[in-house]
């Protein structure tokens, strides 16, 4: 019996079979790995070559079910009655019986090619015998520190910041850094000292900023610096000048000292009492007799206590050689002034400059304008600084707020706005946030507030667009509707807040059918802006005006003119309407 290979036009057997042409053990893995195959998934054979002790190539015999990535140059085998692999769209002839099957080939398989004819194919390949793993080499494989994981998105950002670092900021934006060698005293300056103040003048052209540390405050309410509280004293002012010409008109003298003498205190209590007798006698004569006399009593001391006041106080000194005023004098006028346009030019360079720390601690800690200093500092985008002077110094809760918010600095605006009571803003920074669950108790707390103000629009509005719920936006807005709080515009919204035409027409219908006598004109009005805005409401919109108006007609003929809007083609509408109202205003006349 002689077994052939024919061509043929289809696989009749099933493919379980690969032939890699090659006699190396090296190529076969390769392509084994190419075709996507797993060893555990096949078993493979050496294919023994025409020659002796040579091999033609590997024969892969797959398992069921197992399929190939990729042929790429190998052969596909079929099985033929799981005995002899032959080359795909071929068969083989004769047919052969089961006994015949198991008599001539026994249990290995065979594999019949053109190239190398019938070849038995008995022994699997051993892998592990081919294979010899590399030695594996000693390597220390350095592992990195774990690293900050960057997130995918970033839902909010704020700043956390140091409330007394801000107000030091401006505060101290000089250093605390002493200066050795100053050209002027800095004791005696603080003490008013006019020679040492020149000398500082003089500086403070030269160093602004290393002069501006030992600056004068221009308050006259007391500073921390010096031993004179920051008071002020002018020898030229009102009072001693009326206080000299008052006291040598009177021909008034003191001691050393400055007290008066005995003679002129004699003269005081003269010319008191001369006083107060004048004034006695102008009263008699404009018929205060029979009054209580305990006026010219005050008289005589209100006289003592002015003439004492603007003859010279007992403290004044005689004035020092110097002709500044008198020895007790801190700053003269001239020289205030001048400091006080030094500074205000000063701070208005560094804001040119965009220093404005610098310009703003001129206006907090030297001219004591803290209001402006604030706004320097918000006008130069120092928020947070500018948060810390509004509520330290100005106790403006609001403004350090709104600063605080712009800065990003969220938590110290929340606490504000929390002793403020703005639950709606506490409720927009948290979910800046994105603390969804402490935003909708604030709102809530908001939308309570304008329910018991019957406000049932806003707190619908809280629920739509701060909550996100907008089922309950309906709910208040029908609860207004139901409690005459505020009912058209309750209703109005409510129906805007329907999508569909559909739904809109069947709540119209709903609501219609629970109208009663005192709400149901309000229903007609609302129900006329959803006939101007919807085609396909007209129709049962008009119907349900119909019906109102006729109930209504005969209690308050007005109603009739609603009709016109109802039908504004046609043009008779009006004139009808207008005799219906006047036959009706004929009958009950």
């Amino acid at each position: 019996m002689e077994l052939s290979i024919k061509p043929y036009h289809k696989n009749s057997y099933p493919k379980r079979g690969v032939l890699i042409k090659s006699a190396l053990p090296m190529v076969w893995l390769a392509q084994i790995q190419r075709m996507g195959l797993a060893l555990q998934d096949i078993t493979a054979y050496p294919v023994p070559d025409t020659k002796a002790n040579e091999v033609f190539g590997c024969l892969v015999v797959l398992k069921e079910h197992v399929t190939i990535a990729e042929l790429n140059s190998n052969a596909l085998l079929q099985l033929v009655n799981d005995k002899i692999f032959i080359p795909e769209y071929s068969t083989l002839s004769p047919q052969l019986s089961e006994s015949e099957w198991q008599k001539l080939f026994g249990s290995h398989y065979y594999i019949h090619h053109p190239e190398i004819g019938l070849a038995e194919v008995a022994e699997p390949i051993n892998w592990q015998v081919l294979i010899t793993l590399p030695e594996q080499a000693n390597l220390h494989i350095t592992a990195p520190l774990k690293s900050v994981a960057i997130p995918r998105q970033i839902s909010t950002m704020y700043i956390e910041a140091d409330p007394e670092a801000l107000a030091a900021a401006v505060e101290k934006p000089f250093g605390d850094e002493g200066l050795d060698n100053l050209p002027f005293d800095v004791q005696k300056l603080l003490k008013g000292n006019q020679k040492e103040m020149d000398k500082f003048l003089a500086f403070l052209d030269k160093n602004p900023d290393l002069a501006l540390k030992f600056a004068i405050p221009l308050d006259t309410l007391g500073t921390s610096r010096g031993g004179n509280k920051g008071k002020f004293t002018f020898g030229k002012g009102v009072g001693g000048g009326l206080g000299l010409g008052l006291s040598k008109a009177l021909g008034l003298t003191r001691d050393t000292t400055g007290q008066l003498t005995k003679s002129s205190k004699r003269s005081l209590l003269i010319i008191a009492m001369l006083f107060t007798g004048l004034v006695a006698l102008i009263m008699s004569a404009s018929g205060w007799e029979g009054k209580p006399n305990i006026f010219p009593m005050l008289i005589f001391i209100i006289a003592i206590v002015l003439i004492e006041r603007f003859s010279g106080s007992k403290n004044a000194a005689p004035r020092s050689s110097s002709g500044s005023g008198g020895s007790n004098v801190l700053l003269d006028n001239e020289r205030f002034t001048t400091l006080q346009k030094r500074y205000e030019n000063m701070a208005a360079n560094y804001i040119t400059q965009g220093d404005y720390q610098k310009a703003a601690h001129i206006y907090l800690k030297l001219l004591k304008n803290y209001p402006k200093a604030a706004q320097v500092l918000e006008d130069g985008g120092c928020y947070a600084e500018a948060a810390s002077i509004y509520l330290n110094y100005c106790k403006n809760k609001v403004k350090a707020a709104e600063c605080y918010e712009k800065a990003r600095i969220y938590n110290e605006a929340i606490i504000l706005h929390k002793e403020m009571k703005q639950h709606e803003k506490v409720g927009d920074l948290y979910t800046l946030l994105n603390r969804k669950q402490d935003a909708d108790t604030y709102y809530n707390l908001v939308a309570d507030d304008y329910k018991q103000g019957s406000q049932f629009v806003k707190a619908s509005l809280i629920y739509k667009y701060k909550i996100g719920v907008p089922a309950l936006a309906q709910d208040i807005l029908l609860e207004g509707w139901n409690t005459n709080k505020d009912p058209y515009n309750c209703l109005n919204n409510y129906f805007a807040n329907i999508e569909t035409d559909a739904a809109l027409e069947d709540e119209i219908n709903s609501i219609y059918k629970q109208t009663n006598a005192k709400n149901r004109l309000i229903f007609l009005e609302a129900i006329k802006v959803e006939y101007t805005k919807h085609d396909s409401l007209k129709e049962p919109v008009k119907d349900i005006a119909y019906e109102i108006i006729a109930e209504h007609l005969e209690a308050s003929p007005a109603v009739a003119s609603e009709l016109i809007f109802f039908n504004k083609e046609d043009k008779s509408i009006t004139k009808d309407v207008m005799k219906y109202k006047a036959k009706r205003k004929s009958i009950r006349l």
